[in-house]
């Protein structure tokens, strides 16, 4: 894998030949495609390192492929690129198994250096999220690195602990985002609660850490001294 090779997903063809056109000016190989059901075809046949995909597609979601292809496939790195970029669309994503989420709009020289650092492999592009100075999470590996301890995360594990830590200290329906994740109204709970427990003791060691679930209603993720006011919800 080299970093080069880029699968888009984008109905509008005009908007995705421009963006198209100013990635290959840097040296990435673009392939686009204009229908969702014609994104797993082409994903198999090209083998991307990238993929790029919207949200809004006459024929499927984009939710939809991102499923699809994480059904056999945890590594390739899927960003969302759309216009309809809000948090609960971002909190979705990232349930379905995203890795980043781009909003349409930005400057092109700004998307062109995201996608660039991207390629390089710098943090910029929050392949990492730093939870505190001894904890982060690599989500290209789908690694949480706590004190030096390494652990491997399933989908829904690091997608549970990323939209708690994107919420921290916000308490958050602990049902909706059991069903965002798991996707299973009758078990969701049950794996969320399984999820809780073993999140908790990857992250005993840093002290700087409390995930609150106590209340039955709601989840909160708490980090340093406003950790603690997150004990309230008890």
């Amino acid at each position: 894998m080299n970093g080069n090779k880029i699968l888009y997903v984008e109905d509008d063809r005009v908007f995705a030949e421009l963006y198209a056109e100013q990635l290959r000016s840097i040296h990435f190989e673009v392939e686009c495609v204009y229908r969702g059901k014609s994104a797993y075809d082409k994903y198999k046949e090209i083998n991307p390192d990238l993929i790029l995909v919207d949200l809004e597609l006459p024929d499927c979601s984009g939710y939809e492929i991102i499923d699809q292809i994480r059904k056999e496939d945890n590594a390739t790195p899927i960003f969302i690129f759309s216009s309809q970029l809000s948090s609960e669309n971002a909190i979705k994503g990232y349930a379905c198994g995203c890795s980043d989420c781009i909003r349409k709009g930005m400057d092109m020289k700004e998307f062109l250096m995201k996608i660039n650092k991207w390629r390089e492999g710098i943090a910029g592009n929050k392949l990492s999220l730093r939870i505190t100075k001894n904890t982060f999470i690599d989500k290209r590996k789908q690694e949480l690195h706590c004190f030096g301890t390494i652990t491997r995360l399933s989908f829904k594990e690091m997608n549970l602990l990323i939209n708690l830590v994107i919420n921290k200290n916000i308490p958050q329906g602990r049902q909706t985002l059991a069903e965002y994740i798991w996707r299973d109204t009758k078990n969701s709970m049950d794996n969320m609660d399984k999820c809780i427990t073993k999140l908790r003791k990857l992250l005993a060691e840093d002290s700087e850490i409390y995930i609150n679930a106590k209340n039955k209603g709601l989840i909160a993720l708490g980090i340093g001294n406003n950790g603690n006011a997150g004990k309230g919800m008890e």
